[in-house]
């Protein structure tokens, strides 16, 4: 049972950086989350299946084990205190289900790992004592997969793959922080081996471990580690254990000196090292010039974690795990409109760690800094090329956004260099048969996780069959899927959007028809009611977030001549939407855009102006202020608007012809009473080149709606 437990760690450790499905809508970070639960799964029956056969349950503790217990704990009161909806907290990956089942992996492992430390009777331990539990074994088939990354890379970059911003370990964010960490590792490794004497050796006073260029191996280390304990906590020479390893480590008495520190395999490191490290190099500069991630900046992400400290429940439990989005919206700063990344709505912040203490709180972070802080006391350990890199993925993971692979990457490392004590031991034969009544917890909780897991997987992997139909213009498909993917999982609010937009696109798609069936003419309201309930349903699911409010407006507003009252409810849900994310000036746009449409020209004109003051270099508010002033036959000031918006666009550009349009319905006269241009006194050369990289569509958004070709419906 042991060989299985060690292989099945073996081959989720393999799989992990690599596992991708394009079967689901996110193709990474969801499969990868999906992979952990279910080796979770497998590791906890087979461990329950250990001990019921053994008849004897011994538990093991680690150094982070109490960290890690508070850590999961908050997260899951947070999740059903503090989040707007349970379903997306637990299938959100970085939240918290893999914030659990990271706890339970790492006391799954440093249990499987402890070998044959418990038969010793050792009170305290390292699982890189044990022979085929040695924390090396596994980081060598992590070498092999971020070698297997860099390749590639390296094929994606020379044309051999086809070029993407994904590898199978994630983002190529996640996968240059990924070979960043492995890299510590095996310079940690050729770096210690070149050392000709160690402090380690200083201290321990071994001996056998001074031959110069060569670092003690592995349970040298420990040796080292365990020099100052009591020795009846630990009786190193006493252990059968430790002389069967170092006879692997030395086969037919060879004495360690005569062993050459550059041996085959601290080649294969230092190779390894090169290609890996190569390659780390290479996607940071990519990442930092033309593949630059787009990330909240860390002082708004900042700035956002200080307004939820002004509540003590959100400072102690946070905003609920999978909601930053409603942190960022009602949180962000005025200041972000200066920047490129305004109008993008983000639903993590700036790096994993703030992330965390926004979604879970301020007692999150914390903890987090306690785990950085007891890894930085294990350095006197000795095990550096394993604390090392768990240091640097930590601090990484400080100030960058953290991944899947990142993530459990951290854990792994975590169980590695654990200093391990045995709790406590139950011999269970008393029980006699009744023993077996212990895998009835296993069994319910894999019936559990199977059942609604599995329902929840499903119904992703359906939706993005709907997507795929979408976008190949199979309307009849897509609304069938998105169905099937509602009744395996109704509580998703992104698959109610979604059809609801698939319903008024099939609507507006049958109404184009010029000649209609009565068949055709019945379903028309069917679909337009189907789609404002399932608008008003994403609402319900997620009342706190902005894009069910913008969708739910957005169909109002487009059955306004068609439905009684929409244009009611559309203003409603934008002014709910504004409510939410009050300093975005496309939430003023939006409503303004919306007045325009309803012919209300002085409502419309103030909701730009609003949306000027909050963002003054925006093209499309300046833009649309002046067809506001047009339309109240304010000729001059629409005029200066419009200057100020041609300042703002690219010349020869479509925008700025339809500019020109505009100008053109001025009478002449508009342009000799405007003494000087509006935009030499909004706008300055330099604010033209933050928007570069986010130009304006001068168009009412309102306007766009989708179409479908509309095959017969079978709902």
């Amino acid at each position: 049972m042991d060989r299985l437990l060690r292989l099945t760690v073996k081959i989720f450790v393999f799989l992990f950086p690599i596992f991708f499905l394009y079967i689901t809508s996110e193709s990474y970070e969801y499969n990868k989350m999906a992979l952990l639960v279910i080796t979770v799964v497998i590791l906890l029956i087979l461990f329950t299946l250990k001990i019921v056969h053994q008849r004897r349950f011994a538990a093991v503790t680690g150094t982070f084990s109490l960290s890690l217990f508070f850590l999961s704990s908050i997260a899951a009161v947070s999740t059903l205190f503090q989040s707007p909806n349970l379903s997306i907290a637990l299938t959100t990956p970085l939240a918290t289900t893999a914030i659990v089942s990271g706890f339970v992996l790492y006391l799954l492992l440093i249990n499987i790992l402890a070998g044959d430390a418990r038969k010793e009777n050792l009170t305290s331990f390292s699982p890189l004592l044990q022979g085929e539990g040695k924390g090396e074994v596994f980081m060598n088939i992590l070498v092999f997969d971020a070698v297997f990354l860099c390749l590639y890379v390296i094929g994606m970059y020379t044309g051999i793959l086809p070029k993407n911003s994904f590898t199978p370990a994630g983002s190529l964010l996640s996968t240059a922080m990924f070979l960043s960490v492995i890299t510590i590792y095996l310079l940690s490794k050729v770096v210690i081996n070149l050392l000709p004497l160690t402090t380690s050796n200083l201290n321990a006073g071994d001996e056998r471990d001074k031959t110069p260029g060569r670092w003690p191996d592995f349970v040298g280390r420990s040796l080292d580690s365990v020099g100052r304990r009591p020795k009846d906590s630990f009786q190193v020479e006493e252990s059968e254990g430790l002389k069967d390893t170092a006879a692997r480590e030395h086969p037919r008495g060879v004495p360690q000196a005569q062993h050459h520190p550059w041996g085959g395999g601290m080649i294969l490191y230092f190779l390894s090292l090169l290609l890996i490290g190569g390659t780390t190099i290479f996607l940071a500069i990519h990442l930092f010039t033309d593949q630059k991630p787009i990330i909240l900046p860390l002082s708004f992400g900042w700035i956002i974690f200080l307004e939820i400290l002004k509540n003590l429940k959100t400072m102690l439990l946070g905003v609920g795990p999978s909601n930053f989005l409603t942190a960022f919206s009602l949180g962000k700063p005025l200041l972000i409109n200066q920047t490129p990344v305004w109008n993008i709505i983000f639903t993590s912040s700036s790096s994993f760690i703030l992330n965390l203490a926004t979604e879970t709180g301020a007692i999150a972070a914390i903890i987090f800094f306690i785990i950085i802080i007891k890894v930085i006391k294990l350095i006197k350990s000795g095990y550096l090329p394993f604390i090392l890199p768990l240091l640097f993925s930590l601090i990484l993971q400080v100030f960058l956004p953290s991944s899947m692979s990142v993530f459990i990457l951290t854990i792994l490392l975590l169980a590695f260099v654990s200093e391990k004590k045995n709790l406590f031991s139950i011999d269970l034969a008393f029980l006699g048969k009744s023993v077996y009544f212990l895998l009835l917890p296993g069994i319910i909780i894999t019936i559990l996780i199977t059942y609604f897991g599995g329902r929840a997987y499903f119904a992703e992997v359906i939706y993005k069959q709907s997507l795929d139909a979408l976008v190949n213009n199979r309307g009849s498909d897509a609304y069938n899927l998105q169905i099937q993917a509602l009744s395996l999982n109704p509580y998703i609010d992104r698959y109610h959007v979604v059809f609801s937009q698939t319903n008024l696109a099939l609507a507006n798609a049958l109404a184009a028809q010029k000649s209609l069936t009565d068949e055709d003419k019945q379903k028309i309201p069917r679909l337009v009611q189907q789609a404002i309930d399932q608008a008003r349903t994403a609402v319900t699911l997620y009342r706190t977030n902005v894009v069910n409010w913008d969708n739910l407006a957005r169909i109002y507003a487009s059955l306004t001549t068609y439905a009684k009252d929409a244009d009611a409810w559309a203003e409603t849900s934008y002014q709910q939407k504004i409510q939410l994310d009050p300093l975005n000036p496309n939430t003023r746009l939006s409503l303004g855009g919306f007045y325009l449409q309803m012919q209300k020209w002085d409502m419309a004109e103030n909701l730009f102006l609003q949306a000027i003051s909050l963002k003054p270099d925006f093209a499309n508010a300046h833009f649309n202020l002046a067809v506001s002033y047009r339309q109240q036959k304010k000729f001059t000031e629409a005029y200066k608007e419009l200057q100020s918006s041609m300042a703002l666009v690219f010349p020869n550009s479509t925008d700025s012809a339809k500019i020109k349009e505009e100008l053109d319905l001025l009478p002449p006269e508009a342009a000799t009473e405007s003494e000087t241009p509006a935009s030499t006194e909004v706008i300055t050369p330099q604010t033209l080149e933050t928007i570069e990289s986010s130009p304006s569509s001068l168009k009412n958004p309102l306007q766009a709606k989708p179409t479908i070709p509309a095959p017969p419906i079978t709902p």
